[in-house]
């Protein structure tokens, strides 16, 4: 028998196809969650028509958050967070907006300036990881901002994108022109 085994990025690919009976199936976005159109409540619709970051998922690197709330700061935008985040509280420039479901991670997905790609690389996991959510921004070609990771520096390049911010010293000083 068979087992399916999904890799969330092509570093993980590479690594496992040496292995003997092992099928790999891409962690990417699907075309029935690309092309959904499902209706989101009132107060989402309102939180999209102003300019944001959009962190779906967990956070574990606080370091990496706070260079890019200084970024967000210079630029005049919000950075909404969805997820378990009972440790991070809203202020004036970041909005925990708790745990949505996924039409309304999708929605805001497709509406912010930025997607934000945050890893701690204290894992292999985090280390060799690009997150779905990666793919979701790219889907939508929205810019990535995005911490010092092997995994996504991979499959940025595999790809090709170049629409993408690394987390460093001279985010906070690069002003957006929208």
């Amino acid at each position: 028998s068979r087992t399916n085994l999904i890799s969330t990025n092509k570093l993980r690919i590479n690594l496992l196809s040496s292995q003997n009976d092992v099928k790999i199936i891409r962690n990417l976005p699907t075309k029935k969650w690309v092309y959904s159109n499902v209706l989101v409540n009132k107060k989402i619709t309102k939180l999209a028509l102003s300019k944001y970051i959009f962190l779906p998922g967990r956070i574990n690197n606080f370091q990496d958050l706070e260079i890019v709330k200084k970024f967000a700061n210079l630029n005049n935008l919000k950075i909404y967070i969805c997820g378990d985040h009972k440790n991070v509280d809203s202020d004036n420039t970041i909005v925990n907006l708790g745990i949505l479901n996924p039409e309304q991670i999708n929605y805001l997905i497709k509406k912010c300036e930025f997607g934000l790609v945050i890893y701690n690389n204290s894992t292999l996991s985090q280390i060799y990881s690009s997150s779905s959510k990666l793919f979701e921004f790219l889907v939508y070609r929205k810019k990535v901002i995005y911490s010092m990771n092997k995994g996504v520096l991979d499959e940025l390049k595999f790809f090709d994108i170049k629409n993408c911010f690394l987390i460093d010293d001279r985010l906070p000083s690069y002003k957006v022109r929208f």
